[in-house]
């Protein structure tokens, strides 16, 4: 059973099967980004606190509950002893993210999972050349037969420490969290990028999706399509940036710099 983080890096790994059917095993799209919003599910306090209220107010529609991917992992395993976990990790703070909260809620499955760190791994392109990608579904098919070949099994030892990194991250409870090296992550603050956001910004209206495409194409950090849209919204009603379509309720709205001598109570 291979695990993954996005559809995008499921269907780039299928297509492997058809290279090397050795690679052939079913496929669990892990479809919660853990690189964003608090990791409290409940909020005890009332409020915002909580990791659904957040994902609710973010995505403008109600969360509730973790993916059923954990649950059809713990099905997979207990019913069929024989397979085996394999957990593809990219160097993004999503995959990273996943990995631990995984690690985190599969300890009774010890010795039965693996995990593949791809972080400083050379891989060859379409064209040929060498390069490092930040995203599995970077990796051409045939890539990924070779790629298995250096997996490793998650050891007792790792079942000890890496929850604990878990425990860590979820004690600061912060809204954002970004990869430093290879399994490091840093709690951040939810405003993290919007000097970036804002910097790219053009004097002319461009689409959001645009905009936010261009903040990523020159991130060294994964950043969430959904969080960079909520972030738009937001510094869009503190008056940081001019917008026009139905950007409160959808993606398809378009956005450009607020200029310095433009007075907002003109009419």
């Amino acid at each position: 059973m291979h695990i993954v983080f996005d559809e995008a890096d499921s269907r780039s790994l299928a297509a492997s099967f058809d290279v090397d059917e050795s690679m052939r095993s079913r496929i669990v799209v892990v479809n919660e980004d853990w690189s964003i919003g608090p990791l409290i599910e409940d909020a005890e306090e009332g409020g915002m606190g909580g990791r659904n209220n957040w994902l609710s107010k973010v995505s403008e529609k109600e969360i509730s509950g973790v993916g059923r991917y954990l649950d059809e992992i713990k099905e997979t395993l207990k019913e069929h002893p024989e397979e085996q976990g394999l957990i593809w990790v990219a160097p993004n703070s999503r995959d990273v993210s996943g990995y631990y909260y995984l690690v985190s809620n599969l300890e009774d499955f010890k010795g039965r999972l693996a995990a593949i760190w791809l972080n400083n791994l050379p891989f060859i392109n379409d064209k040929g050349l060498i390069f490092y990608p930040s995203y599995l579904n970077e990796i051409p098919a045939k890539e990924f037969v070779k790629a298995k070949r250096l997996s490793n099994e998650i050891s007792l030892s790792l079942f000890e420490t890496d929850p604990d990194e878990w425990k860590k991250l979820t004690q600061e409870n912060m809204p954002l969290r970004v990869l430093d090296g290879a399994k490091k992550l840093l709690s951040k603050e939810e405003h993290f990028f919007d000097k970036e956001i804002l910097g790219a910004l053009q004097n002319e209206f461009q689409k959001a999706s645009r905009l936010i495409a261009s903040v990523r194409g020159k991130q060294k950090y994964h950043l969430n399509t959904q969080f960079a849209i909520w972030r738009l919204r937001e510094l869009i009603n503190s008056g940081q940036i001019e917008a026009k379509g139905d950007w409160p309720a959808q993606e398809n709205f378009e956005v450009k710099k607020i200029q310095q001598n433009q007075n907002p109570e003109a009419s």
